[in-house]
């Protein structure tokens, strides 16, 4: 029998409120994963307090959750 891999992991993108051209959005400065999205955000909110975490897709494993974050560092340094 096979050994499954534990999905225990969450992606997420960390926004902060902004104003652009007068209309308000919420940017992203943090694209990342972690195993505790209430502690990340936590440790986040010390730097960007308004912040909000917001979870991306489903829970996957450490190993897809790496991949999935290297793909997106990309465009996230632009």
């Amino acid at each position: 029998m096979c050994k499954r891999e534990v999905r225990d992991t969450y992606k997420y993108h960390f926004r902060i409120p902004s104003v652009s051209a007068g209309r308000h959005c919420k940017r992203i400065v943090v694209r990342g994963f972690t195993n505790n999205l209430e502690k990340r955000e936590a440790e986040h909110r010390l730097t960007w307090p308004d912040g909000r975490i917001n979870q991306v897709g489903r829970v996957v494993t450490w190993k897809d959750a790496e991949k999935w974050e290297a793909e997106g560092s990309k465009w996230l340094s632009r």
